[in-house]
């Protein structure tokens, strides 16, 4: 019995000790640290196109860009807008002291002018403001002009708003406001997106057109997202967006650029025939390829408004500028 005693008395302290040891308290375990990316910051600076006078917020182009770059899986916070209807230059930048964005943005969008056009506004006074808002935009990012996107001013001209006043005048000086704003993105080094033409499909579709007859439509702000979204890809160090990656965008795949001059046919993908519409301004056929890393244009045309309506189809339906041309031969129309 003595023995039969030690023995149990054994196991028990033995299978007291496991208890015990079971109940000590184990490390808390390590916990898992996720890298997260910080999402990259925009800046809208500008007036009712970048505010988006009369389409909802969705529709604006800045937020569009936001959400397109999240398409390319590029975390990006919605937009920081400075903008309002009717402002000039100079009341951007009375805008801009006011907010006191705080910065640094990793893309900063400049879009100004048209009123300083409405209301009669030199262009030396342009061109000098706009130099300091370029300025400030710059500053903005941290000092890099390369993440500063300055887009040209829309052509109000062509919309059922101006159908009583002269189109061609107005034209023509909205394009030497924007020969001064892309002649200044360019001595500073910043990028430059020429969205006039498309623009200027709104004379022959109304679609285009926002309900009050004047401002873009949020259609309109989709037209513009290809061209400004190359152009953002770029200032951030992006590569070249694929094909594939191009043509995600429904509204984009299906709706071909319309223009007075000539008619998009598709011939196959990436190739598209602009045949000329008898009587316009182009006088001659051209084509547009998708490259894949480039886009090339065959021939051009015979008048500059044919040709910025067939450039912007490119930059349009391949989401970057035409960086080739061809021209076939030398005939008096092309």
């Amino acid at each position: 019995m003595p023995d039969s005693r030690k023995q149990q008395t054994g196991w028990a302290m033995m299978i007291a000790c496991l208890l015990l040891a079971g109940c000590v308290a184990q490390p808390a375990p390590t916990p898992t640290v996720v890298d997260t990316p910080t999402p990259i910051r925009l800046l809208a600076l500008g007036d009712s196109y970048t505010i988006g006078e009369s389409v909802g917020v969705p529709e604006r182009w800045p937020v569009q860009l936001a959400a397109a770059l999240r398409e390319r899986g590029i975390p990006a916070a919605e937009p920081v807008i400075v903008a309002q209807t009717g402002w000039t230059t100079g009341e951007l930048l009375a805008g801009i002291e006011q907010q006191e964005p705080s910065g640094p943005f990793d893309l900063v969008s400049l879009l100004i002018g048209v009123n300083n056009q409405y209301r009669g506004g030199s262009l030396d006074e342009y061109r000098s403001e706009f130099r300091l808002l370029l300025q400030r935009a710059i500053a903005f990012t941290g000092g890099d002009p390369g993440r500063v996107i300055v887009l040209s001013i829309p052509d109000w001209g062509v919309t059922p708003f101006a159908s009583s006043r002269d189109r061609e005048r107005i034209a023509s000086q909205i394009d030497q406001f924007n020969e001064v704003n892309r002649e200044e993105a360019e001595s500073a080094g910043a990028h430059y997106a020429d969205i006039t033409p498309i623009s200027r499909q709104a004379a022959t579709d109304r679609k285009l057109v926002a309900a009050d007859g004047l401002h873009p439509s949020g259609k309109m702000y989709s037209a513009w997202i290809p061209l400004v979204l190359s152009k953002s890809l770029t200032a951030l160090g992006e590569a070249s967006p694929s094909r594939s990656l191009r043509r995600t965008n429904d509204e984009h795949r299906s709706t071909l650029p319309t223009s007075e001059h000539f008619d998009l046919k598709p011939l196959a993908d990436g190739i598209y025939a602009a045949i000329a519409f008898e009587g316009s301004a182009a006088r001659s056929n051209a084509g547009i390829i998708d490259l894949g890393e480039q886009t090339l244009v065959f021939d051009t045309f015979d008048s500059v408004r044919a040709a910025e309506d067939l450039r912007a189809a490119a930059e349009h339906l391949t989401g970057r500028e035409a960086t080739c041309v061809i021209i076939s031969h030398a005939h008096a129309d092309h």
